[in-house]
């Protein structure tokens, strides 16, 4: 039975990769003119996404560091013209917190990033997608902040 739930993430992912690439294309056809993102250049935020008591204890510290921050708990309802410097992906679904960093690393461009692995047999898609997770039953928001910044500063040259 594990198998098959393993077997049914891996195809839904790979076919979700497959149609993020689509839409991304399509989304680039759509807009080649930068005039009509109107999207500031220095404004650093983030994106939270999950649950909402993790996500404001996120944001508070967030808020510390002068990084405001927008709460998202339901996928679709996500602006993918919206520019953000981070995303926290802290939802108790992998396949979610798969799919919105894959949409913000494609669609949205977001260079930062982490994520909360929920089951140990989905790290290797975490890995295969080169999305930086972290996995445990012991995380906290301080921790994952601490990860999302140190992301942020071996990301910059």
């Amino acid at each position: 039975m594990d198998i098959l739930i393993i077997l049914s993430v891996i195809a839904i992912s790979i076919v979700n990769y497959i149609f993020i690439d689509k839409i991304f294309s399509i989304a680039e056809l759509q807009y080649d003119e930068p005039e009509k993102f109107n999207i500031p250049g220095n404004e650093k935020n983030a994106l939270l996404f999950g649950e909402a008591s993790i996500c404001l204890e996120i944001a508070n510290i967030l808020q510390k560091y002068g990084i405001p921050s927008e709460i998202l708990s339901d996928i679709n309802k996500l602006d993918k013209s919206c520019s953000y410097s981070y995303l926290a992906a802290v939802n108790t679904s992998d396949l979610e917190n798969l799919t919105i960093c894959s949409i913000g690393i494609k669609m949205m461009e977001v260079k930062r990033i982490i994520a909360l692995c929920n089951k140990y047999y989905n790290k290797k898609i975490y890995e295969d997608n080169q999305i930086p997770y972290l996995f445990g039953s012991d995380i906290n928001a301080a921790y994952l902040v601490h990860e999302l910044l140190k992301f942020h500063n071996s990301g910059e040259s």
